[in-house]
């Protein structure tokens, strides 16, 4: 089994990229000014447990509600990457990308309430599935070639989209003051970040052995997010009476997010004269951090209306094989 999952992770990535991606006219020699490098990665990522959000009232709060934290357990997620690369000359870079977070099992998110100053109130576990989605635009330009062991450094300037949309349904283990669960309460929060990035990258090599081992590539980018959004909506209608709450506003300025990735050829291989490919195993570990004003109503028998502060905390790392083909 684990062997037919490895063939699986390596070979599935061979064969998408070699089919989208023909091989073309491009060409891959020394001589070429233009190159485009198509790679498809897949791999497992690992949410970390301290990953949650939190909002907290800057007077009356909802129904006597001043803060909710909602603090998620660690969860699995399958991995996938899209990249498209093209160099132009010998120097610069300029990529599009795309990856895909996919919930691999259901996780639980314990929801907490508390009224001033600070005393719980109660609170219930839900079941939940997280999707993240992001899209990028990068341009590098090698500043350092071919110096020694260094076969580029290069400064890096891009842009993401970042969107993340959590759905909670089946409450369970409530807490004794926090009201009896529904069958039909359900959650689910949203968030949406353009962020405008800075980094590095450093390409060492070649540790090669024949069709073995090849180049080793480090970056770190680390940005801000100029535009961004959040919603979360919760409906309760545990112990016969019904209310629905929710949360919407715009990120602050002051967010931030970094990530620093690695990545090693494993080994390369000839697809035909004019298409080189080559298998690499990447890891990256990321980090994103927001906070924000939201508008927070309850509507029930009747409308409640307070301001709440938004703190976000999402850190994660992946790790999987990466298929390259270069024509």
């Amino acid at each position: 089994m684990k062997r037919n999952l490895l063939l699986f992770i390596v070979g599935m990535p061979v064969v998408i990229a070699t089919t989208i991606f023909p091989v073309g006219t491009f060409g891959s020699d020394e001589s070429k000014n233009f190159a485009v490098k198509p790679a498809l990665s897949i791999g497992y990522l690992h949410t970390f447990a301290n990953t949650g959000y939190s909002l907290n009232a800057r007077t009356h709060g909802l129904g006597g509600v001043t803060t909710r934290e909602y603090d998620f357990d660690a969860y699995p997620s399958i991995y996938l990457e899209g990249k498209i690369p093209f160099f132009i000359g010998k120097r610069l870079e300029i990529a599009l990308s795309g990856s895909w977070a996919i919930p691999a099992a259901r996780t639980d998110i314990v929801a907490r309430d508390f009224d001033p100053p600070g005393w719980p109130l109660g609170g219930r576990t839900w079941d939940s599935k997280t999707n993240w989605v992001t899209a990028n635009l990068q341009v590098s330009y090698a500043v350092v070639k071919d110096a020694c062991f260094v076969k580029s450094v290069s400064p890096i300037v891009g842009i993401r989209y970042d969107y993340g949309k959590t759905t909670f349904d089946s409450p369970h283990d409530v807490s004794t003051g926090f009201g009896a669960a529904g069958p039909l309460d359900t959650a689910d929060f949203k968030s949406e970040a353009l962020q405008q990035y800075f980094g590095l990258a450093a390409v060492f090599g070649d540790f090669k052995t024949g069709r073995f081992g090849g180049e080793l590539k480090v970056s770190l980018i680390g940005g801000w997010t100029p535009w961004g959004k959040v919603n979360h909506n919760e409906s309760r209608s545990g112990g016969g009476i019904w209310r629905y709450d929710q949360f919407s506003g715009n990120l602050d300025r002051d967010n931030y997010f970094f990530e620093v990735g690695a990545d090693f050829t494993l080994f390369s291989f000839t697809i035909a004269s004019k298409a080189q490919g080559a298998v690499s195993i990447f890891t990256k570990y990321s980090l994103f951090h927001a906070t924000a004003d939201t508008d927070g109503t309850r509507t029930s028998s009747f409308v409640t209306t307070d301001v709440f502060d938004f703190k976000m905390d999402r850190s994660s790392i992946a790790f999987g094989v990466t298929t390259a083909v270069t024509f």
